[in-house]
């Protein structure tokens, strides 16, 4: 059986064909291509320098306590929406209301139907938690809401 033909036009691809760097050796708080004085020759490290700088990005990233913090709000979610604008409140209480008897009336499965059964899966776990194993995605494990098509009544 043949090889699957692949098209080495772009450096990125030519970088994956010759088992090198796709970022040059670009990323991460302590890039090599930072401390190597000859990386200006790679044409993707030369063009880099176009862009805003960044090498304070991974001081200004989410601490562990921010991190913390907000898994507690996102822990102590419930079904019911708590926005601060007055306005804002009232519609999104009118399309809770809405949805639910959207629910009720099989317009949605209530097995797709977003409520405070389902959220839960996502409180108090790290992004991506039960999804490891090779022939497990995402899209398998979540039923999303309208997976399944909808239904007139």
């Amino acid at each position: 059986m043949a090889t699957f033909s692949q098209n080495y036009s772009s450096p990125s691809d030519q970088a994956v064909r010759d088992k090198n760097s796709v970022s040059a050796n670009t990323t991460g708080p302590n890039a090599p291509a930072n401390a190597d004085p000859t990386s200006y020759r790679n044409k993707f490290v030369s063009e880099l320098k176009k862009n805003p700088p960044s090498r304070e990005l991974y001081s200004q990233v989410f601490s562990a306590k921010d991190a913390e913090d907000t898994q507690h709000k996102i822990d102590g979610l419930n079904d019911q929406p708590n926005f601060i604008n007055k306005g804002d409140q009232a519609l999104a209480k009118d399309f809770v209301s809405k949805y639910a008897e959207g629910v009720k009336r099989a317009l949605l499965p209530e097995d797709e139907a977003i409520n405070q059964q389902t959220i839960a899966a996502y409180q108090a776990k790290q992004p991506g938690q039960g999804i490891g194993g090779p022939a497990v995605n995402a899209s398998s494990i979540i039923k999303f809401a309208g997976a399944s098509g909808t239904q007139l009544s």
